[in-house]
């Protein structure tokens, strides 16, 4: 029958459309007008009496008609076909290019036209795959680098923590001897004073102490004047002995006298002899004492310009850690202040990693949205989609155990050169396979591409979320062995995910 009508659709695709329906429509009124202009002259005579021309158009035009309205019907149901397969292939996201040369007319205008919107959604659709490969690449590299910022942040802020710590510490500790230096310099002041004091004192001392050298001296002096007084008497008790003896009895009375002034004047003598011993050995004393003292008083001096000296230095040591407290208060507060900066920063930073993940997610998105459609391979893509929704239909004619009977047997209608189908239900586990039947029943969960991507997840999430899609992967070619990319159709069917692979080479 095709090869039949083929003449007719042939002519039918080089005309206009209105003009196609009017030459049928025309050549179906020209049998009906010849009958009824023939039974509107003279009814069956005339009928009989028409010219032999006009009644041979009429029975041409009546068999010519059914065989160009068949034509049309073919040309218009093929042509349709076409739209509807583009159509359906676009909803698939297939934007491979669609064939208008063979088309004229309206429908050949529909057809370029389909073609050419297809054209433009592939370029558009190139360039925003471009852009979101650039988007994630660069997303990625955000979103890494935000999290070593966040890392570095975290252990600054750390630091500065241990930091403000060991800085409180030292500043506590300085405080302490700032106030040890306060005690201390105070301590010294009053031990300044105790021996500027002391200094006076011993110089009170000294002055007492040259006194009673002054006072032994003048003692040793009056001894000598006794001493000479006793010598006198002694001399002068001699003499009057002498005169007592010369006396006789007269002078016996004042010898006694004498005698008795004699030995007066011994033991004077004697006492001013030992007075004299003692004063001699008091005046040694006296000046060793005076020696010392003076030496006690220098180093009583001494002592206090030291302690004067280090009263000093404390002071200024006190100073300086005053000093040093305030400066430590400063670095504190400036650590505190910077470690609550950087714990801003730090929050600053997870926000950042936070919006760079949801960035970076956002671009993996739109990546796999892009990936739905497919401006590569396009008869294959073609042949694919084609044979998934043959399956799909035979599913809900057949059953799903007949059908998956059916995809696995050589024969049974869904083998498309080296294309197959494949069966795997919501929950992951295989239930038909072409090409190997001995895959029924295997959960296909953990199963890994030759890159170890876990594709059947993706693959039962976009089922999930749109009904059908494209998934790539990389799979090992039953023809060369080597791993080679892979795309896979899929669309759903009840609680059952049907799907065809198609590889890179655009034969496959």
């Amino acid at each position: 029958m095709e090869a039949f009508l083929r003449p007719a659709k042939s002519a039918f695709s080089r005309v206009p459309l209105p003009l196609a329906f009017t030459a049928v429509s025309v050549l179906f009124l020209m049998p009906a007008a010849f009958l009824a202009f023939s039974l509107g002259g003279a009814g069956l005579a005339a009928l009989a009496g028409a010219q032999p021309v006009s009644a041979a158009l009429a029975v041409l035009a009546l068999l010519v008609a059914p065989y160009l309205l068949a034509g049309l019907y073919a040309w218009a149901r093929d042509s349709l076909q076409v739209l509807a397969v583009g159509i359906d292939r676009l909803g698939s996201g297939d934007l491979s290019a669609i064939d208008a040369d063979a088309h004229h007319g309206e429908i050949g205008h529909l057809v370029e036209s389909l073609g050419q919107t297809k054209a433009r959604l592939a370029g558009i659709v190139t360039r925003v795959r471009t852009g979101s490969d650039a988007i994630l690449i660069a997303a990625s590299e955000i979103a890494s680098a935000n999290a070593d910022l966040s890392r570095r942040t975290e252990a600054q802020a750390s630091t500065l923590e241990q930091t403000s710590a060991s800085t409180e510490q030292i500043a506590a500790t300085i405080a302490r001897n700032a106030e040890g230096c306060k005690r201390a310099d105070a301590l010294a002041t009053r031990t300044t004073a105790v021996a500027a004091q002391a200094a006076v004192d011993m110089r009170a001392v000294v002055q007492k102490m040259g006194e009673l050298e002054e006072g032994a001296r003048r003692s040793v002096e009056i001894i000598g004047v006794i001493n000479k007084i006793a010598a006198q008497t002694n001399i002068l008790a001699i003499n009057a002995a002498v005169e007592a003896a010369r006396a006789g009895d007269r002078g016996r009375e004042f010898a006694v006298v004498a005698v008795e002034v004699r030995e007066l004047a011994g033991r004077c003598a004697e006492a001013a002899r030992q007075i004299r011993t003692l004063l001699d050995a008091s005046a040694a004393g006296v000046k060793g004492g005076v020696a010392l003292v003076d030496r006690v008083g220098k180093t009583m001096d001494e002592a206090a310009e030291s302690v004067r000296e280090v009263g000093v230095i404390v002071k200024d040591m006190a100073g300086a850690l005053a000093e040093q407290t305030e400066g430590i208060d400063e670095i504190n507060r400036a650590i505190v202040h910077l470690d609550e900066m950087t714990q801003q920063n730090a929050a600053l930073v997870e926000e950042a990693a936070a919006s760079g993940e949801s960035f970076r997610g956002e671009a993996a998105r739109l990546s796999a949205l892009v990936d739905n459609f497919k401006t590569d391979r396009g008869e294959a893509r073609g042949r694919a989609i084609g044979l998934v929704k043959r399956a799909v239909m035979h599913i809900g004619v057949a059953g799903p155990e007949r059908a998956f009977n059916d995809f696995e047997r050589k024969d049974g209608g869904f083998w498309d050169g080296e294309l197959y189908v494949l069966v795997t239900d919501l929950e992951y586990k295989r239930r038909a396979h072409g090409a190997n039947p001995s895959y029924r029943g295997q959960n296909v969960y953990e199963t890994r591409d030759e890159a170890g991507k876990l594709y059947w997840r993706e693959i039962v999430e976009m089922v999930r979320q749109r009904g059908t899609g494209w998934c790539d992967y990389t799979g090992t070619h039953p023809r060369t062995k080597k791993r080679e990319p892979k795309s896979l159709y899929v669309e759903r069917a009840g609680n059952f995910i049907v799907g065809v692979g198609i590889y890179k080479e655009a034969g496959l």
